[in-house]
């Protein structure tokens, strides 16, 4: 992906932070196929002015018969741009089996669908294939265990949050380890390579244990 790409794909992430849905929080953004537009945003939950989460009854966890308004419902629905320029959903999730008919079906163009977790139900894939939109998932390493406090790939880091090396040095503690290929090389090709292999890493600095959201793709951006 190429750094606009990116941006955009982080942008959705962030607005799936919006959703009050007390089960999950999705959100889906309609954009040019250029990624140089945003036509569109949904996220998933209640109508406007009303309840803002459809997934319970009550107070007592108790499931309601239906759910939420899915993401990829809202973002159909507020987008205005109805013409043949080709356009790419970027869903949190997999679009479920009614929310692809609803992609396929929309009279906007839209030719690729990305997505960041799979569905419990692969349906929605087949329908979103058969109807002949190109489907991409997008792989966002987990931050897990660095936000709570472990070593974490420095390239990582900086990559994921945006932010240049000579400045992640001066927030993280960091670590460098030297070691010879030919006695850390798992395969006889490794253990064969001259030189040595130097692994970098960041810390957050003073963590006894941070609060990591329950949505895992809060944490887990790709810059």
């Amino acid at each position: 992906m190429n750094q606009r790409e990116k941006e955009m794909v982080n942008f959705c992430i962030r607005q799936s932070y919006l959703s009050k849905c007390k089960d999950k929080q999705n959100a889906a953004i309609l954009v040019s196929a250029d990624f140089q537009q945003i036509y569109s945003i949904g996220i998933n939950g209640g109508p406007i002015g009303g309840m803002q989460c459809l997934c319970f009854k009550n107070r007592m966890g108790e499931k309601a018969k239906y759910t939420c308004a899915h993401a990829e419902m809202n973002c159909l629905v507020k987008n205005t741009e109805i013409s043949e320029k080709p356009k790419v959903m970027i869903c949190t999730q997999v679009p479920c089996q009614m929310c692809a008919t609803l992609i396929v079906n929309a009279k906007t163009n839209i030719i690729q669908v990305w997505y960041i977790n799979d569905h419990p139900d692969e349906t929605g894939k087949t329908i979103l294939s058969d109807g002949g939109i190109i489907l991409r998932k997008i792989d966002i390493p987990d931050l897990t265990g660095f936000f709570k406090g472990e070593w974490c790939d420095t390239q990582a880091v900086c990559d994921r949050l945006n932010i240049p090396f000579e400045i992640a040095i001066t927030m993280f503690d960091f670590s460098s380890t030297v070691e010879w290929w030919s006695m850390i090389g798992k395969t006889d090709e490794e253990r064969k390579r001259n030189g040595q292999k130097v692994t970098t890493q960041f810390r957050i600095r003073n963590v006894i244990q941070a609060d990591v959201p329950n949505n895992d793709t809060e944490i887990r951006e790709l810059k």
